[in-house]
């Protein structure tokens, strides 16, 4: 996976893109001009704060079986600031594709990113050939509407440095408790924390969209997945928690959070599932 910036109108996008010199591949060449064959490409959306960076060891993996082009949302990362309104997001997406030759792929999205990506196959039903929905809560909303106002507070910049300690804390404690700011034993999630260094990178991608990603997780909130869900008829892979709301999904086994700080074993296990599902369905 290699860094590039792809320029349009409404600003430069940052991504990560599997296809790179090494493979004698130039952005002039076909859509599907790839040494890995005829493998559908793979669109990789993060969740809100963060960036594409949360995704690299899975979109690595992946990378070997097909082209992968995991890219920061606009605001979010080192991609440049636009508005923060889903249809809008997945029409610029749309547009970045075209300017790396990408005719039609898959599309895998996770928490706001998986709204950008049901957007997406909604604006471009000919292009989106399959959908992979990771980590898809549906909030009630009351939920809805503490979230939007709680989980991606303001920071304060400041002589003190402040913003630095608050966003440490919040990336530490959205391992300890969920939500992140609730913190007693009934909100206390029961997992690893992960080490320092991991922490320290997500930390570093949340400071970069500071006082931005809060407008992309409300926009998130209030986007009508369920109604645009239902208009979606493309194969679509997605977590047990969107099942009840959309049976007509292949359930998705393998989860496993953020794959920054999954294990090797976990991350094995979500590729192969990926790859099997993308394989297996027609394009």
């Amino acid at each position: 996976m290699r860094r590039r910036f792809i320029d349009l109108p409404e600003g430069q996008l940052h991504a990560w893109d599997s296809t790179h010199a090494g493979d004698g591949v130039s952005d002039s060449a076909p859509a599907f001009g790839h040494r890995r064959g005829a493998a559908i490409p793979l669109l990789m959306l993060h969740a809100a704060p963060g960036s594409a960076r949360m995704l690299l060891p899975l979109a690595q993996l992946l990378s070997e079986q097909r082209r992968v082009i995991a890219i920061d949302l606009p605001g979010m990362g080192d991609s440049a600031p636009m508005p923060a309104a889903i249809d809008r997001h997945a029409n610029v997406l749309w547009s970045a594709l075209d300017a790396a030759r990408i005719s039609e792929c898959a599309i895998y999205g996770t928490l706001a990113g998986a709204r950008v990506a049901v957007e997406m196959a909604c604006q471009n039903p000919s292009r989106a050939k399959a959908l992979i929905l990771d980590g898809v809560a549906v909030a009630s909303a009351d939920q809805a509407a503490e979230l939007a106002q709680r989980y991606i507070p303001e920071f304060r910049i400041d002589w003190m440095g402040t913003q630095f300690h608050e966003v440490w804390h919040l990336v530490r404690d959205q391992y300890l408790f969920y939500p992140w700011y609730a913190r007693d034993a009934a909100h206390r999630r029961m997992m690893d924390m992960p080490s320092p260094e991991l922490l320290h990178i997500k930390a570093l991608e949340v400071l970069k969209s500071l006082n931005r990603a809060g407008a992309l997780l409300r926009a998130a909130l209030d986007y009508p997945l369920l109604q645009r869900l239902s208009s979606v008829q493309i194969p679509v892979l997605a977590s047990g928690d969107l099942m009840p709301f959309f049976p007509r999904a292949r359930p998705l086994n393998v989860t496993g959070g953020e794959p920054l700080t999954a294990n090797a074993h976990n991350l094995a296990a979500r590729c192969a599932e990926f790859n099997a599902f993308l394989e297996s369905e027609p394009r």
